[in-house]
């Protein structure tokens, strides 16, 4: 991550100029300045972006292989230092770089709302060293579901990147961690965060997780269903029924 300084207006590449002589916004609309200018910076900066994007839309396997790395594509820190690099030269105001704080594990409980559509919904409490195989054959014991498909967990990181955790079956196939190696504890939840179940890759049931509250004290050994509401549909449909 990186620190500007004060002179921040410029930290885009463009000098937003007459601010005092600027027009006032109208109702529902922002300010309307005369004029946007280029610092000095703006024009490598924007070159950079236009060489990334040129090279993107090459067909030559070296030169995407000369822009590209695994780091690039993985790892939005590294991708960042990659390109800070270029333009640290022509931007004085960059003081100082600050490496993310790691993100905290935290303790005791997990207690969690998991709905199958608006109208039914589990509440859930389970452990930090709850793997997330576990929290979804117990997702999946709450909805009286079988457990005889394939599923993926997906949520957002605090990067913005979209996280996702495969069935344990499909180890070794998938890029993706899987759901016995991933534990509840890992993820640093926080309340309000949501996570997608998605539950037989064919059927395509989807569940809703909201992160309802981490709670300190004593846990569990084993997740616990605090409460329902609403009849789950049946898995299979009228068709499989004797």
């Amino acid at each position: 991550m990186t620190t500007i300084g004060r002179n921040s207006d410029k930290a885009i590449g463009f000098d937003k100029t007459n601010r005092r002589t600027a027009h006032a916004p109208e109702e529902g609309q922002g300010w309307r300045r005369d004029a946007i200018a280029l610092t000095p910076w703006g024009p490598p900066l924007l070159s950079t972006v236009l060489e990334a994007r040129n090279q993107a839309r090459t067909t030559e396997v070296a030169a995407l292989e000369a822009a590209l790395t695994l780091d690039w594509l993985l790892d939005p820190i590294a991708a960042f230092e990659d390109w800070s690099r270029s333009i640290r030269s022509v931007l004085p105001e960059w003081q100082k770089d600050l490496d993310p704080p790691e993100a905290d594990v935290q303790p005791g409980a997990h207690q969690f709302k998991v709905s199958l559509g608006a109208r039914c919904w589990r509440r859930i409490r389970c452990g930090v060293e709850t793997s997330f195989a576990v929290l979804a054959s117990t997702i999946l014991d709450a909805f009286d579901f079988d457990h005889d498909h394939l599923y993926r967990f997906s949520y957002q990181n605090r990067y913005g990147q979209m996280i996702e955790i495969d069935h344990f079956a499909l180890v070794g196939e998938t890029d993706n961690a899987v759901a016995d190696e991933v534990l509840i504890g890992d993820l640093s939840l926080s309340e309000g965060q949501r996570i997608e179940f998605l539950f037989g890759l064919g059927d395509a049931w989807t569940f809703g997780i909201l992160v309802e509250r981490p709670e300190a004290g004593p846990v569990r050994p084993a997740p616990l269903i605090l409460e329902s509401y609403g009849e789950a549909p049946a898995q299979y449909g009228d068709e499989w029924d004797d």
